[in-house]
């Protein structure tokens, strides 16, 4: 008995079933299915009136930063395969060094498909011969450069795109972490176009113009 009240008081719950007392009884009878078709469609009809608004308080809630780590030449693949998939425009700033001395030997993979979608980079480089080379290199390969002195032995690489910022270090061990969050990536964007616009942009010399 105890079970079946449980099962019909669910039942009641759920519009399947309906309950009225006589003589101090409960008595349960089945909903014409119907009725119960009709209830479910007006339950569907009250929530497609308030999605709207419901929307918009999505839209306007906050949403938490999220942080995802990749180790690995694999994982640094799967990183960039994101930015390919996702990106319109990518910033970065870092060492090419480390970049080429790490993955150099399927990095330009990603440069020939990063063109063919016509994706431009604007990245500041520590100094180096390499970093010079990618900078004379730069126009060719929708690439700007723009070098900074004294950029430490740091040998990471930051890009940027999408509100999503990615810190690829190429120390002992390959890792990259991925951070999303629309308000650190408007600050470090900020910071990024402080530098970028303090430093001396590429002459082209008279036999590349």
């Amino acid at each position: 008995r105890s079970s079946c009240e449980v099962v019909l008081s669910q039942l009641q719950k759920k519009g399947f079933v309906s309950m009225h007392s006589y003589k101090k009884v409960r008595r349960y009878t089945a909903e014409d299915p119907k009725s119960v078709l009709e209830q479910s469609h007006r339950k569907v009809k009250t929530l497609e009136s308030v999605i709207p608004n419901l929307s918009n308080l999505y839209l306007k809630s906050t949403p938490v930063p999220s942080v995802r780590l990749y180790e690995g030449k694999e994982g640094v693949w799967m990183v960039l395969e994101e930015i390919l998939k996702e990106a319109k425009i990518l910033y970065g700033f870092g060492s090419a060094d480390a970049l080429y001395d790490s993955i150099g030997d399927t990095f330009p993979d990603f440069r020939t498909r990063r063109i063919q979608k016509k994706i431009p980079v604007h990245i500041i480089l520590k100094d180096t011969p390499r970093a010079r080379q990618r900078q004379k290199l730069g126009p060719s390969e929708l690439r700007e450069v723009r070098l900074i002195q004294d950029a430490g032995e740091s040998r990471s690489l930051i890009f940027m795109w999408n509100n999503k910022i990615a810190s690829f270090s190429f120390n002992n061990q390959l890792m990259v972490v991925v951070l999303e969050s629309k308000d650190i990536y408007e600050s470090q964007m900020a910071l990024f176009q402080t530098t970028w616009h303090s430093l001396p942009s590429y002459k082209l010399s008279p036999t590349q113009a």
